[in-house]
């Protein structure tokens, strides 16, 4: 997998595999960082600076996978899931929006609310997150993922 990551300024996304004249990334001991450049000069009678300040804002990782859609899925995107589960003998049709998040080493998409059902000779069903690997999207699974935002979406 390709390392790519984004941050939000402002009103768009600034991506670190992209080129921009006025954004840039850097690793630093600090890990990465993002800046925005506030004044430059390019003159012939004056030396060429900029002046930048860091992007406040959570740079947001590439998880290296897509979804249905063929959409790139990064850390802060808001995604529906959809998935079967199984309760006893009934298998359950499951949907419910998260966001990605990195937790523990390892990408997941955390509900925004606990998904409970409830099936009577059963009992209940109830998750708060799903992993997002690529294992996710074996046959087996049943998980399917698609990007309907991010955490930036007003």
């Amino acid at each position: 997998m390709k390392y790519k990551f984004r941050v939000w300024d402002e009103d768009q996304f600034y991506y670190s595999n992209n080129h921009y004249e006025d954004h840039f990334f850097e690793f630093t001991d600090d890990g990465l960082r993002a800046f925005r450049v506030v004044e430059s000069q390019d003159s012939v009678d004056e030396p060429i600076y900029a002046k930048s300040e860091e992007i406040e804002n959570s740079i947001e990782m590439y998880t290296g996978l897509k979804d249905v859609n063929g959409v790139m899925i990064y850390e802060g995107d808001k995604v529906k899931v959809y998935w079967l589960a199984e309760l006893g003998i009934t298998e359950l049709d499951c949907e419910e929006v998260g966001t990605v998040k990195f937790i523990d080493c390892r990408f997941v998409v955390e509900f925004d609310k606990i998904y409970k059902r409830t099936v009577t000779e059963e009992g209940t069903y109830e998750i708060d997150s799903v992993e997002l690997t690529e294992a996710s999207y074996e046959e087996e699974c049943s998980l399917e993922f698609t990007v309907v935002g991010n955490i930036h979406d007003k």
